[in-house]
């Protein structure tokens, strides 16, 4: 079992958190919990994180007829984000073992049916290892830079982001038209809010995860008041508790 490990600011790290306006509440670690944890007389790995397909086959269409269910995500991990069938039900977001639909940036319900499939999902147990307090951060790209200062380039990591923003840009995809169209020919519903209180479920890819996802960072959120989607950008977000572990492994279920 690991001890708990802290955040150590380096002059570095100060200047750039200066840099970018952002000031430090306070630096902790959290206790990282079992390493390897049993369910249903099977042992899974608490910092692994499992992709039910590659984000690639995805983008290039292949959202019809999933092998994974939610049902299987669950026993799986209670952190993480994805979509549904089709595009039914928009964007996915796990959060405390919750699995909740995001049809729309106006509306998000949790979803009870566990026979449901997903083509496209990430999800991990999440026992976050480090902790960060934020006064302050400018933007969603400041916020990356940040994180990216702490991270291994190599390495992926599970992250949540909670607090309150000023003004929050997000997306939800909406069922296309016809079977089979690329990502980049199905529309999606944008909408932003004014200071929010959000929390986010995402993921940091490094080396050969950010390529094979073709990303760096993803996050699906969601508002106390039930808005959300995917997040596309945000300003002035402020005070913000970010906290994150990093993978032992990305384990895709369907290759």
């Amino acid at each position: 079992m690991s001890n708990p490990t802290r955040i150590t600011s380096s002059l570095t790290f100060l200047l750039l958190l200066a840099s970018i306006g952002v000031g430090i509440n306070s630096c902790h670690g959290i206790h990282a919990g079992k390493n390897l944890e049993v369910r249903s007389g099977n042992h899974v790995a608490s910092q692994v994180i499992y992709q039910s397909d590659p984000l690639s086959r995805l983008l290039a269409g292949g959202y019809h007829n999933g092998l994974t269910t939610l049902g299987e995500l669950k026993a799986l991990g209670d952190f993480g984000l994805g979509t549904f069938d089709d595009y039914r039900g928009g964007e996915m977001l796990i959060l405390g073992g919750v699995i909740f639909s995001i049809p729309n940036p106006e509306t998000s319900v949790p979803v009870s049916d566990t026979k449901l499939k997903t083509p496209f999902a990430m999800v991990t147990r999440f026992r976050p290892t480090q902790e960060v307090k934020l006064k302050q951060v400018e933007d969603y790209p400041a916020l990356q830079k940040l994180l990216d200062s702490h991270f291994d380039p190599q390495k992926t990591y599970a992250i949540s982001v909670e607090g309150v923003f000023h003004n929050l840009k997000v997306q939800a995809v909406r069922p296309p038209t016809e079977i089979g169209l690329p990502f980049e020919k199905i529309s999606h519903a944008k909408a932003e809010f004014s200071d929010v209180s959000a929390r986010f479920a995402g993921f940091r890819f490094g080396g050969e995860e950010a390529k094979t996802n073709h990303l760096t960072y993803h996050f699906h959120g969601r508002t106390q008041k039930g808005q959300g989607g995917h997040i596309l950008d945000f300003q002035k977000a402020g005070p913000i508790t970010v906290r994150w572990q990093e993978a032992s492994e990305v384990v895709v279920l369907h290759p």
